[in-house]
């Protein structure tokens, strides 16, 4: 890019970068649900896919973890009856 310009141009420019990195710091706040909402529904399907995507890899996350959980809390009481049954003997 050529230095010679008028001042005024990379004074515009460096406001909208500011700008648009203050837009950039508030969209990156909001959950994936707020972003999904904000999108509009006859554009933006890329980036609906992508975030749709996001949302059923963290519900799949949370479904693994409620499945380990559960498993877990069904091992320990089958080991605390195990226990029971041996005191009984």
């Amino acid at each position: 890019m050529s230095t010679r310009g008028f001042p005024v141009t990379a004074q515009r420019r460096a406001a909208r970068r500011a700008q648009a990195e203050v837009r950039q710091a508030e969209y990156d706040k909001l959950s994936i649900q707020d972003k999904l909402d904000r999108l509009p529904a006859d554009r933006c399907n890329r980036q609906r896919t992508k975030l749709m995507a996001q949302v059923q890899k963290l519900a799949d996350k949370k479904e693994k973890e409620r499945a380990a959980n559960e498993a877990a809390a069904i091992a320990k009481a089958a080991k605390a009856e195990a226990a029971d049954k041996k005191n009984k003997k």
